[in-house]
């Protein structure tokens, strides 16, 4: 099954609905970018479905890697208390800035590697409030979780 865009997506009934979703809780946010999905919209797809352990399910042999995700709060977190202080500042001037802010606080997860995510991270740099090497740091794994 080829998953081209949200629509096609839409459009599946039943079991091969329930198999796009799967295969697309295996994709990497390039790819989910490509069909016109966020991370945090294919999780609710999953939910609303009523598809469970998706991670359980193997397609075509091997289980991709374990995705590094956070609750809004630990990932915040992850910034000091002077970084989350600038960006609060900044998301006030900024609508963008603002709006990556309320997705965060309104996600159930954060995904290191979700488009959102990313685009938002690249905001904050070019804004000048975090550099290259601090947005690395910020979304890479901890140790021994994900």
């Amino acid at each position: 099954m080829r998953i081209e865009s949200k629509q096609y997506l839409l459009s599946l009934q039943g079991n091969d609905y329930e198999r796009a979703l799967i295969t697309l809780h295996h994709c990497d946010a390039k790819t989910l970018a490509r069909i016109g999905i966020g991370s945090a919209e294919l999780e609710d797809l999953i939910l609303q479905a009523g598809v469970t352990t998706p991670e359980l399910i193997v397609i075509g042999g091997e289980a991709p890697p374990p995705r590094t995700s956070w609750t809004p709060r630990d990932f915040l977190g992850r910034f000091t208390r002077q970084e989350r202080i600038n960006i609060r500042a900044a998301a006030r001037q900024e609508p963008l800035m603002e709006d990556y802010l309320d997705m965060l606080r309104t996600a159930r997860r954060v995904y290191a590697d979700d488009i959102d995510t990313l685009s938002g991270m690249d905001q904050l740099v070019q804004a000048g409030l975090i550099t290259e090497a601090r947005r690395a740091e910020i979304l890479a794994p901890d140790e021994g979780t994900i």
